[in-house]
């Protein structure tokens, strides 16, 4: 999980590049239905809801699969 402050561009970005990455937290828990009757204002928890992406993490994941997460990452977030 890592945390990204233009997270809708980059999980559309890597999903082009065929990386799936998830939005793990579309929202943040309080601001779903079962709580709607509570008003509670969360500032840090609704921030880290709007930017925390589930990296694509599973056993059978690859070397070379890694590998090329990473380089989509980076391509992605301009780091190379």
């Amino acid at each position: 999980v890592i945390q990204c402050e233009h997270r809708g561009d980059l999980v559309k970005q890597l999903h082009e590049k065929n990386i799936m990455v998830g939005m793990h937290y579309p929202k943040a828990a309080h601001q779903m239905p079962a709580y709607s009757a509570q008003k509670t204002h969360l500032p840090n928890t609704e921030k880290l809801a709007a930017r925390v992406i589930s990296l694509p993490i599973f056993p059978e994941l690859s070397i070379t699969q890694q590998k090329n997460c990473v380089e989509m990452f980076e391509s992605c977030l301009c780091l190379r």
